[in-house]
């Protein structure tokens, strides 16, 4: 399996700490996050569409699915490519 991170941007914006380009075996997931709530440790999560409703409530769609194993790989290497550019920065 071959997972590699590119184009990680540090975007420090309230919850919002980076955002980055993965490739999985020659398949490309662009704008993977990490995100940081006050008090929380940092997470990576997929690619995640936003928009408001007719009823103007905010709605939300993770953009990739895929099975838990293979998921955990790659939030791994996100969080790892993340805390190298933070690590670089300071």
């Amino acid at each position: 399996m071959s997972i590699l991170v590119s184009n990680l941007r540090l975007y420090n914006n309230a919850n919002m700490k980076a955002f980055a380009d993965v490739t999985v075996n020659g398949v490309t997931l662009r704008d993977c996050r990490v995100v940081q709530q006050n008090g929380q440790r940092a997470y990576a999560s997929f690619p995640v569409l936003e928009w408001e409703n007719a009823a103007k409530q905010k709605c939300r769609k993770t953009m990739v699915e895929c099975d838990s194993a293979l998921k955990a790989q790659i939030m791994e290497a996100v969080m790892e490519a993340y805390s190298q550019k933070v690590a670089e920065v300071q």
